[in-house]
């Protein structure tokens, strides 16, 4: 609102109560209909004034009578015609009879928008004004009519400009969007629709994908989010359920070392990523090309680069913040908290001179959590050095952990999983205020009992991509779902994968547990087992619809394949969907609602 504005609808509430629909004095009362409109800039819409005393009716705009340059006209009939120039802002009207009965009306005036390309091929950037208090979303589709949308943004505080970026559009292909303006008065608009050429997939850019839905089932509704984990061209991308490429990221640098992980949707519609090498880099001694990415990255729907902080600038605020710490490689997992801040798995060297077992000086490479604030300053740091044994090393040393995912607990604890120590264990974190102490180790040789499974051979080993949700209104009993990639899995004495009944050997599962934290058991609930061997990677998510998907990340290495499942636990064993990806790793993927927080696909 201009000063103005406020000048004039300051004066309106100090000469009459009630200002915003009608006043009387001795003379009789003045309406206006309706109370509040939209319209856009250039155009025009009707106005009624109504006067009990049969006066006539003079009309101002914005305190000018008749019209106003920067607002706008109205005849004596009421028509309305907004300012080319008046786009994203407020106009009041107020209809006055004889001195003595006045009444206002609000006009919202929007600007019409504008569509352009954005630097990604399937996203375009829609603009457009409105005052304050309006919010704006993007209808889009093949056709005018629609069928996709974006989130909702607000205008600027005084009005202006709402940018928002489309995306979830299939490639070289035509489609229609227009903005759909709101306000909290009830009054909305729709702008004129816009027509959209997206630009062509890249060249062998992705792997071949193909899905398939189970007849008579229903796979939860959404997108899917996949990081295929490549290390020459930074792909991660977005498919509809069908298996079609609607969205992905490549970064415009880093080298052949480098790999994402860690991929997350922000709560303000960017994602995060963490640009890593291979976490054991520097305990091989691997010479690293140069404009190796070692950074957590923040980038928005067309692939800008929004913020980011390198190894580097973390271990220089470590050292100012008094922090007895210095990382070499974040890796494999980055998340956000509900405070905004970020947590991500990091890892240093550190030599012991007489580790049992050993009569040479050992090098070690052990993981660390960082808690970086919305400054991305670190405020709390954890390390396994501090809190675990590392004379257990039962796989993988002296790579000694090889932590691999971080869960946020409603509780305000942590979860992590460690691949090498087949454990997953809970960090004393309490929001930033705990002393990082273990309260326990779930696994083989850790503090559960297993119910529903035979120990050791039905622990998980060398897992990967944990979640936890609740089932139970006890918040000491939850579940966990995990990849249980089996790698080390222990089988007793005379018992060998045939007897089982599964083959090959090792054989990975998608499984869920529920903890009691009270009794300090685990009771195996549900494990997939579609007869393969995953030998890395994965992850599991419990879907909104109840069920679990699996991501078998490496079932296959001639040629590489993956295999995303979505499964029914109370179901068998038929998956509901299941995605295939010939050609590369999947080392997570997830189902998400849509490119945008809070909206439903």
């Amino acid at each position: 609102m201009s000063k103005l504005q406020v000048l004039f609808f300051t004066s309106c509430l100090l000469i009459i109560s009630g200002c915003g629909t009608s006043s009387g004095g001795a003379g009789g009362n003045v309406t206006v209909s309706p109370t509040s409109a939209v319209v856009a800039a250039g155009q025009s819409t009707q106005f009624t004034a109504t006067s009990t005393d049969g006066k006539p009716v003079q009309w101002f705009v914005n305190g000018l009578a008749n019209a106003n340059p920067l607002a706008g006209s109205i005849d004596s009939q009421g028509h309305f015609t907004a300012s080319s120039n008046a786009g994203g802002t407020d106009v009041l009207l107020m209809a006055e009879s004889g001195n003595q009965s006045r009444a206002v009306a609000t006009v919202h005036v929007i600007s019409a928008g504008q569509v352009v390309q954005t630097q990604h091929p399937l996203v375009a950037q829609y603009t457009i004004a409105a005052p304050a208090g309006g919010t704006a979303f993007i209808e889009f589709g093949p056709t005018t009519d629609y069928g996709r949308s974006t989130w909702k943004q607000p205008a600027p505080p005084n009005g202006g400009n709402i940018q928002l970026q489309v995306a979830g559009m299939l490639a070289s292909t035509q489609y229609h969007m227009r903005a759909v303006v709101e306000f909290p008065d009830g009054t909305s608009y729709q702008d004129q629709d816009k027509v959209f050429t997206t630009g062509a997939l890249p060249a062998g850019a992705f792997p071949t994908i193909t899905t398939q839905t189970t007849p008579g089932q229903t796979p939860q509704p959404g997108v899917e989010m996949v990081d295929i984990g490549a290390v020459t061209n930074f792909r991660t991308f977005v498919t509809d359920l069908a298996g079609n490429v609607i969205w992905w990221y490549q970064a415009p640098d880093g080298s052949a070392s480098d790999s994402v992980q860690g991929l997350r949707l922000l709560p303000n519609g960017h994602f995060l990523m963490n640009f890593n090498p291979a976490a054991e880099t520097n305990l091989l001694g691997f010479a690293l090309p140069a404009g190796t990415v070692k950074a957590l990255r923040e980038v928005d729907l067309a692939g800008n680069t929004v913020r980011e902080v390198n190894v580097q600038q973390i271990n220089d605020r470590l050292a100012a913040a008094g922090f007895n710490l210095q990382i070499d490689v974040m890796h494999h997992e980055v998340i956000v908290l509900p405070n905004g801040h970020w947590l991500v798995i990091a890892n240093h060297l550190k030599t012991f001179p007489n580790l049992i077992g050993f009569s040479t000086p050992t090098t070690v490479l052990g993981d660390d959590i960082v808690d970086l604030d919305t400054s991305l300053n670190p405020v709390w740091v954890w390390s396994g050095f501090d809190h675990l044994d590392v004379n257990r090393h039962p796989a993988g040393f002296p790579d000694w952990m090889h932590s691999n995912a971080l869960v946020y607990l409603p509780d305000g604890n942590l979860l992590l999983s460690i691949r090498h120590q087949s454990w997953v264990i809970k960090i004393d974190y309490r929001d930033g205020k705990g002393t990082g102490d273990i309260l326990w180790k779930l696994g083989e040789g850790g503090d559960f009992t297993l119910l529903g499974g035979n120990e050791p051979t039905d622990w998980f080993s060398g897992q990967h991509g944990p979640a936890v949700f609740a089932t139970t209104s006890d918040p000491s009993v939850y579940s966990i779902s995990l990849m249980d990639n089996g790698n080390f899995r222990t089988l007793p004495a005379g018992v060998d994968c045939t007897t089982l009944g599964v083959t090959p050997c090792p054989f990975s599962t998608a499984s869920i547990l529920q903890l009691d934290e009270k009794a300090m058991t685990a009771n195996l609930t549900f494990r997939d087992i579609p007869g393969g061997f995953s030998f890395f990677g994965g992850n599991t998510t419990l879907l909104p619809n109840g069920n679990l998907e699996a991501d078998f990340c490496s079932v296959g290495s001639n040629p590489s394949h993956s295999m995303v499942r979505e499964l029914n636990p109370a179901g068998g064993d038929t998956p509901v969907w299941q995605m295939d990806i010939t050609g590369e790793f999947a080392y997570r993927a997830f189902r998400m609602t849509s490119l945008y927080p809070g909206v439903q696909w």
